[in-house]
């Protein structure tokens, strides 16, 4: 349940709006204020808008684009961001690898480590299946192909 007030500047605001809206297709009226004549102008332009289908190549136009911008910087900036992860990632391990090792045997216990080495085996096992289970469904062309 909304309860939160209208501020006085919203309900103006809404007003103008509103008025701006119901006269957009009257000429200039002198009633109206600046902020609804503005309103007006936006509800005329929007009213004038045409209301067709897209066209039919929409989709892949839209697609073209989109396969234009990921070809950009990050195609080739992931990459080396992630180069730079795993380095970084080895050198903390060597570096503080035998302190961190023992306060997590300290904390957490051999029990805690043998839980955790679990978690994350079924883990990767969720991964795999859920990437073997996405795998593209053989065609009925594959197996003639395997068996001629």
């Amino acid at each position: 349940m909304n309860r939160d007030r209208i501020s006085p500047i919203d309900a103006v605001e809404w007003a103008a709006q509103e008025q701006g809206r119901r006269h957009a297709g009257d000429a200039a009226d002198a009633r109206t204020s600046a902020v609804s004549a503005d309103y007006r102008q936006i509800a005329m332009a929007l009213r004038s808008l045409p209301r067709g289908a897209p066209p039919p190549d929409f989709t892949a136009a839209v697609l073209r684009q989109v396969a234009v911008h990921e070809a950009g910087v990050e195609k080739r900036l992931v990459p080396v961001l992630i180069a730079v992860l795993v380095v970084v990632t080895a050198a903390m391990v060597l570096l503080f690898g035998r302190y961190w090792w023992q306060l997590v045997q300290l904390h957490v216990g051999h029990d805690g480590i043998r839980w955790a080495v679990a978690l994350a085996a079924c883990m990767l096992a969720s991964r795999l299946c859920r990437r073997w289970l996405r795998r593209p469904a053989p065609t009925m062309a594959d197996a003639l192909y395997r068996h001629a």
